[in-house]
């Protein structure tokens, strides 16, 4: 068994996650609590009409068309014909274009550079220069857009080619340096640590951490700088708020958003968290998650503890926002942003504060898993089972996990070993959130 102390804050807690292995493991208190085996497949492909569909929380899809929409909702139509309905943003989870959604362009390196932002939002764009209102930033979506220096994270600007390689760059720079100050990511695969000074379209300005002098390095250098997280802020949102994606990769975080189709120059209007007026076209909206007010998106927060347990040889340990192999979130025909990767058997727990009252999530087998993967996933309240997936394939549609959390304590989500042992059984939870 493989334990991460540091995460294991009492043994009230340690001896729950013993008993929650025991639990998973078939043993006495698994066979006599267990529930039945939840649908084989609780999302299914299905054929959607029209350019849009929106979800609601119980992962139910209409298909349709977008009239226009507002900060309270989105006037909408199930057929050209039909009579226009107003949707409010209360009862929507996500808004997306039908397209297809195996494809990430977050992850594809040959739309180019990326500019990161606090709380995972992201531009696909070139940072151009560091100027006296902030970041002038280069996107081919969007145009030209300046950025305040406090939410600027960094920037990728040489993107690896394959998508995991892509992926654990980001991940990389989102964590930062193990010190105090800036990291810069050279081409040649070495490090810099210190602080950025300047930045313009040829050059980058860095006073090395113990150095005398500051130091200018060409652009084309340098693969991506991460800025130190404590210098850092990002507006919270108040009411509900919008992760707007885009076609190219970009996410941004929103408090407010309009569309008028009568406006000649159509597009998106959205305010960021930071209070800037962003325009969006809407040819190159992908869609949009919403937040609403006292949701806990579980792969942003730190668990109150992780266990594995080991099979053969060691189990990985949870990768967030990414497979358990450090590659893109795949169930089926779905790509997810969001959520967290595992390879069984993995525990992981969340204290619970008695405010929020549902779990929900998507769940299944990675596809890169492949034909001989196979795994369970069970979410556990208090120790005891009280979802459990069924065997999980690769290849397989999501399913949707919505558990009530009543007045349980501590909510955890184990990964369990299929058939095939420990043999490529990586389970995602996708888009896991709390919700009041």
């Amino acid at each position: 068994m493989t334990e991460h102390p540091l995460r294991l804050p009492s043994r009230r807690l340690i001896l729950a996650l013993g008993l929650t292995a025991l639990a998973c493991s078939g043993g006495p208190a698994g066979s006599q609590d267990r529930p039945d085996p939840a649908p084989a497949i609780v999302s299914r492909p299905q054929v959607i009409q029209g350019p849009w569909y929106w979800r609601n929380a119980k992962g139910e899809i209409q298909g349709g068309l977008v009239d226009r929409l507002d900060s309270e909702g989105i006037i909408w139509r199930e057929t050209e014909d039909a009579k226009p309905a107003r949707i409010r943003w209360t009862e929507v989870e996500e808004l997306r274009r039908n397209a297809d959604s195996s494809i990430d362009a977050s992850q594809d390196s040959s739309l180019g550079p990326m500019v990161l932002l606090p709380d995972r939002d992201k531009v696909r764009g070139e940072a151009v220069a560091t100027l006296t209102q902030g970041l002038a930033i280069q996107s081919a979506s969007i145009g030209v857009v300046n950025l305040p220096l406090a939410q600027w994270a960094g920037f990728l600007s040489l993107p690896p080619e394959s998508p995991v390689a892509f992926l654990r760059t980001i991940d990389q720079l989102r964590r930062g340096s193990d010190t105090p100050g800036d990291l810069v990511l050279l081409a040649n695969g070495d490090r810099m640590q210190g602080t950025v000074i300047e930045l313009d379209a040829d050059n980058l300005k860095v006073q090395p951490t113990g150095a005398a002098k500051p130091i200018t390095l060409p652009r084309k250098g340098i693969q991506g700088v991460a800025i130190d997280a404590s210098t850092l802020s990002y507006p919270p949102v108040d009411g509900i708020g919008w992760k707007v994606s885009l076609t190219d990769g970009s996410r941004i975080s929103a408090k407010s958003l309009s569309f008028d189709p009568s406006d000649p120059e159509s597009g998106l209007n959205v305010t960021t968290r930071w209070g800037s007026e962003w325009r969006v076209p809407m040819n190159k909206l992908a869609g949009m998650r919403v937040i609403h007010p006292g949701m806990v998106e579980l792969d942003t927060i730190k668990p109150a503890a992780i266990q594995t347990v080991d099979y053969v040889g060691p189990t990985e340990s949870p990768r967030f926002g990414a497979n358990v192999s450090g590659g893109p979130l795949k169930l089926g025909t779905r790509t997810f942003d969001q959520g967290i990767g595992t390879q069984s058997r993995t525990l992981i727990a969340y204290r619970l504060d008695g405010t929020k009252k549902t779990f929900t999530a998507w769940v299944g087998l990675e596809n890169a898993a492949g034909p001989k993967g196979q795994a369970r996933a069970v979410v556990l309240l208090d120790g005891k089972p009280v979802y459990d997936s069924g065997p999980l394939k690769a290849g397989e549609m999501p399913r949707r996990v919505q558990v009530e959390l009543g007045n349980s304590k501590l909510l955890i989500l184990a990964s369990e070993f299929g058939e095939g042992g420990g043999v490529r059984d990586w389970v995602n939870w996708c888009d896991p959130v709390l919700r009041p």
